[in-house]
C-alpha cells in the first residue's frame, strides 16, 4: 500500500531587514495498513533559503506562490554531508532532501506499523522487571 505525502508551509523566518531567511514546512504522510487502519506521522521540516540577491522581494510583496517556488526548488537540491569522522570534506548527499523528508515520514510510519503488529500479535512478549532477590 502506497504512502500519501502533504505539505503546508506554516511559518517563515526573516531577517531585521525583512528578507526571508527559513521556510517551516509541516509535513505530513498517511498510509493504509488494513481496512480501517489508516496510520499517519508529521514532520516539521525548517529550510534554509538562499541569501535574496541585490533586488530581494519585500517581505509584504511575497505570495503562496513564491513560497512554495522557492521551497520546491530548494527541496529538490541535496544536503551536504561529511565525507568521513574527522574530516573537513563535504560531498553531496545521495539522495535529494525531499527525498530524506519522506523517509523520516516512513519511518515514523514504520514504527506505527511495528507496535500494532506487536500488540495485535499473540507471541507478544511484554518485558518483565524486577529483582531476583
Amino acid at each position: 500500500m502506497s504512502t500519501n505525502y502533504s505539505r503546508e508551509i506554516t511559518n517563515c523566518q526573516r531577517n531585521s531587514n525583512d528578507i526571508v531567511q527559513e521556510i517551516h514546512v509541516q509535513w505530513a504522510a498517511t498510509k493504509t495498513v488494513g481496512i480501517g487502519t489508516t496510520i499517519s506521522a508529521e514532520y516539521l521540516h525548517k529550510m534554509p533559503i538562499a541569501p535574496a540577491g541585490e533586488n530581494p522581494i519585500e517581505f509584504t510583496s511575497l505570495n503562496k506562490s513564491n513560497l512554495e517556488s522557492w521551497y520546491d526548488n530548494e527541496i529538490k537540491g541535496k544536503y551536504k554531508v561529511v565525507t568521513g569522522i574527522g574530516s573537513t570534506g563535504v560531498v553531496d548527499d545521495s539522495v535529494t532532501i525531499e527525498e530524506r523528508i519522506k523517509e523520516q515520514l516512513d519511518n515514523r510510519i514504520s514504527d506505527e506499523e511495528y507496535k500494532i503488529k506487536a500488540v495485535s500479535s499473540e507471541t507478544f512478549v511484554s518485558d518483565k522487571f524486577g529483582l531476583p532477590y
